[in-house]
């Protein structure tokens, strides 16, 4: 062996990925920086990262000159949002956007920016009261004890909250509304849908099937944001908005209802309260959609996410055969389960012949 070829051998190699003896712990410290990932996001978008990119791909120290960072923090920031798939990093070494990164722009179809910024914002405070949850069993404990006051109550009570849940909502339903809007709608000629928020999935369904005539079902003080948005839609001539206490009593006599998102946040004795509510107003040729996560069908997933509604509000998803002997204890038949979107489905259901009680 020759003096030159042993100092080769000795010379520094790029590190290879570690190949760990034991996974577990690599596993847990996989699961453990979830919360920098997290925040990552979050931080991108108060630079404006997302924007700043657009169509294109930008090395660290341009993506920094763009949203006026420091380069190397840049250059962190970047790498960690490569790895958790939000960019893509070039071979040249330059970042753009991924395919779900996209998503993160404002004003682009399917943005999912002001969810993250309602899920940083408001959501990740409670956390760190969890072990509250563990506790005493009670959900929506986490939330009361960082803010003060309940979910609703929060929302309702903050206007600057509120706009930021109104817009955090609307994204989710994005994710959904085409697949709602793309159903057969021919035979329907009335909808209603019940704790609408602020309209946009009526609007969008309004705007798709012109011969739809509506009601938007709401809280007195919901209401005026959904004018606007169904104004600025073009169909608020096709709607009307009813003050509407869903606990007690819904406009009757539609062809369709809609509970999009909504029993999530119930417990099982609220949730069958409201669709005992639904169940009196449905006519005999009626159908309900409830539009919904269904537990299991991304079991990891939808899993954290049920821990994360036990930390702000009272309900909970359910899984099939939870939803079907709730439905069935409102005298309602489940007929169906669909796809809808980005992890959620459609529940249709039909009024049950002998009411109340019956179990599907």
């Amino acid at each position: 062996m020759s003096a030159g070829s042993a100092a080769a051998r000795a010379l520094p190699r790029e590190p290879t990925a570690h190949p760990d003896a034991d996974p577990g712990p690599a596993a847990l410290m996989d699961c453990l920086m979830g919360f920098v990932r997290t925040h990552a996001l979050r931080a991108a978008l108060a630079a404006g990262l997302p924007e700043a990119l657009g169509e294109r791909a930008l090395s660290a120290g341009e993506l920094a000159a763009a949203c006026g960072a420091e380069p190397r923090a840049m250059l962190r920031l970047a790498r960690c949002l490569a790895e958790a798939g939000a960019l893509v990093q070039t071979a040249d070494g330059r970042f753009a956007l991924s395919a779900w990164g996209h998503g993160l722009r404002a004003g682009v179809p399917g943005s999912a920016r002001a969810y993250v910024e309602y899920v940083v914002d408001h959501v990740v405070p409670s956390a760190r009261h969890l072990p509250e949850l563990l506790r005493s069993g009670r959900a929506g404990a986490p939330f009361e004890r960082e803010n003060g006051r309940d979910f609703f109550a929060h929302f309702a009570g903050d206007p600057a909250a509120g706009a930021a849940f109104d817009a955090a909502m609307a994204a989710t339903l994005a994710a959904v509304r085409a697949a709602v809007v793309e159903q057969d709608w021919a035979g329907v000629g009335s909808v209603v849908d019940v704790g609408g928020g602020n309209g946009s999935l009526l609007a969008a369904l309004l705007d798709r099937h012109r011969h739809l005539r509506a009601v938007l079902a709401e809280q007195p003080h919901v209401l005026p944001g959904a004018a606007r948005v169904l104004d600025a839609a073009g169909v608020i001539g096709r709607v009307r908005l009813q003050e509407c206490d869903f606990f007690t009593a819904v406009p009757a006599g539609a062809d369709r209802y809609l509970l999009a998102r909504v029993l999530h946040d119930w417990d099982d004795g609220s949730a069958l309260r409201i669709l005992t509510a639904v169940r009196a107003a449905l006519p005999p040729h009626g159908r309900l959609q409830v539009v919904e996560l269904v537990l299991g069908r991304d079991s990891g997933w939808t899993m954290a996410y049920d821990l994360m509604m036990g930390m702000l509000l009272p309900g909970h998803e359910r899984t099939a055969a939870e939803w079907r002997v709730l439905l069935g204890a409102a005298g309602l038949v489940l007929e169906r389960i669909d796809p809808a979107g980005w992890r959620g489905s459609i529940l249709t259901c039909r009024a049950a012949p002998t009411g109340p009680g019956l179990r599907a």
